[in-house]
């Protein structure tokens, strides 16, 4: 499976004085445009989801479709999500599969924000999810600011970075992100890269890339769907390419792959009988469970399962799926799991086993 820790991703390249791309994914034409470049170059990619709107509800289809297009391929793949400065969204990100989060600083007085931003990133560490902090709206912050924020990478403005090179090379170990700029040439990029930043954000660059095409085909009086999408995917993949080429990422995807740590779910599966309860009422607890359990930070899935077989040796089953190996301290320590547990389901099943399972890479 090639989606890979993010932190290892960063670290490594840092170490290795080269960037990783990041491209965000709109469609499924980015998506294939961009796999197809990264296989083609063997380059690790991030993929970013786009925050979601209440008026946009794409992104909670596109984000299965990521991950399962990442998890086919042989390129080390890290899914980024972006979400708004809380920790409702972080929550929900982390369980509809964000393995890394970017977060926005909101721009204000630093002392208003730095101590939401550390509770958002508590929730995100417990539950394995390192996180990049975009400090763009922040560019007054001083270096001794800089060293509270509790952040596996930052992503800073090529203007404030240039500006404090020296400062941030010595003194900041995380490691720097920042968007593209056409303006740079190759030889800028290589001094970015040998300064600490490993990671280029190609923010919209498919997109716009796929509308160019679509127009260009449109004014070629190319009708239809089949003919205003002719060229798209090779022209996307073209695009990804260069960028690639910019981030001198070609050719490190199996040292990647060898050196980060494989992003693996975790199945916590309990098989149970119940006493003291008919087995309507063991629906209804089990109905109740899954409602609060489903909202837990790190807790991709719930499913409550009944044997088909009545004599069954063990009539129940729950199959909690978590995001990474460290939600089963957070999950089991968490007030609404504590609460469940000792209120409604311990007393009625002491006939039962669990066992957490990882994931086969």
């Amino acid at each position: 499976m090639p989606i890979v820790n993010y932190q290892n991703m960063m670290l490594h390249a840092k170490k290795h004085q080269y960037a990783i791309p990041s491209f965000e994914i709109n469609c499924l034409n980015t998506l294939h445009g961009a796999l197809s470049a990264a296989e083609q170059h063997q380059s690790p990619v991030i993929f970013i989801i786009p925050e979601v709107s209440s008026e946009n509800h794409t992104t909670d289809l596109l984000s299965p479709s990521v991950e399962a297009a990442a998890s086919a391929v042989n390129v080390p793949i890290t899914i980024q999500s972006q979400i708004r400065f809380d920790q409702e969204s972080a929550i929900q990100a982390i369980n509809t599969g964000g393995n890394s989060l970017v977060i926005n600083s909101p721009g204000q007085k630093f002392d208003t924000w730095i101590n939401d931003l550390n509770k958002i990133s508590q929730i995100c560490h417990s539950c394995g999810v390192p996180i990049e902090v975009n400090l763009t709206n922040s560019p007054d912050l001083e270096l001794n600011q800089l060293k509270q924020i509790n952040t596996d990478s930052m992503h800073i403005s090529s203007f404030f970075f240039n500006n404090h090179i020296n400062e941030l090379k010595n003194e900041i170990s995380a490691p720097l992100s920042i968007d593209h700029d056409a303006s740079l040439e190759k030889l800028q990029y290589k001094h970015l890269l040998e300064n600490g930043i490993a990671k280029v954000n190609f923010k919209g660059i498919l997109l716009d890339t796929l509308e160019n095409q679509i127009r260009q085909n449109c004014n070629n009086n190319l009708q239809g769907c089949s003919g205003l999408m002719e060229r798209t995917h090779t022209t996307i993949q073209d695009m990804a390419a260069r960028c690639i080429e910019y981030c001198q990422s070609t050719g490190k995807a199996e040292d990647q792959l060898e050196n980060c740590t494989p992003w693996a779910p975790i199945e916590h599966l309990i098989i149970f009988n119940v006493s003291g309860i008919d087995d309507q009422q063991a629906q209804a607890m089990m109905a109740e469970g899954k409602e609060s359990l489903s909202t837990l930070p790190g807790v991709r899935s719930v499913v409550t399962a009944t044997a088909v077989k009545e004599d069954a040796q063990f009539r129940f089953s729950w199959l909690i799926r978590f995001c990474h190996p460290a939600v089963i301290d957070s999950y089991r320590d968490h007030p609404v799991h504590v609460d469940f547990a000792d209120r409604l389901f311990r007393p009625v099943a002491g006939d039962r086993i669990s066992i957490d399972y990882q994931w086969n890479s």
